[in-house]
């Protein structure tokens, strides 16, 4: 009961916070940014002509988890890996900027997949792929066709 009640606590203020933490990034020089892309929202730290994708997921009390493998490399320019300092500094500051939507907030350092990881993945199941200018990787598969063929997705 007490968490639900720090849960609505946490939503009638949430605003005032947001507003206090977008000050706090533009004296500090960066911004957090929430985009909703449809159903998904994105997470993006920019600062100046850089910019890391921050990969968290909430409960359904606002608690988040922050993955920290998701910005060990920048989007823009994309690929270039980040320094130890700046992981430090981008880790600090998502942990700040996520405490104020009221939950709790932790950090998972367990390895994500990679580009390569998926491309190989691809590659080993036979499924023609492209690569898109940005790291996006762009594949299609026929569900019949995929069922019809020897070693397909559905036949392991």
């Amino acid at each position: 009961m007490l968490k639900v009640l720090a849960f609505i606590y946490g939503i009638w203020n949430l605003n005032s916070r947001l507003t206090e933490e977008e000050h706090c990034q533009v004296a500090e020089g960066y911004s957090i940014r929430r985009v909703q892309e449809g159903p998904e929202s994105c997470t993006y730290y920019v600062e100046g002509e850089r910019e890391a994708s921050i990969l968290a997921e909430f409960s359904y009390l606002n608690d988040v988890v922050v993955y920290t493998d998701s910005f060990r490399k920048w989007t823009k320019p994309y690929g270039e890996p980040v320094s130890d300092f700046e992981f430090a500094k981008i880790r600090s500051r998502a942990i700040r900027y996520f405490e104020c939507w009221g939950g709790e907030v932790s950090t998972n350092d367990m390895t994500l997949k990679s580009d390569d990881d998926l491309k190989a993945e691809v590659e080993q199941a036979g499924i023609p792929y492209e690569e898109l200018p940005g790291g996006v990787i762009h594949y299609s598969i026929d569900i019949d066709e995929e069922r019809k063929r020897k070693g397909g997705f559905f036949n392991q």
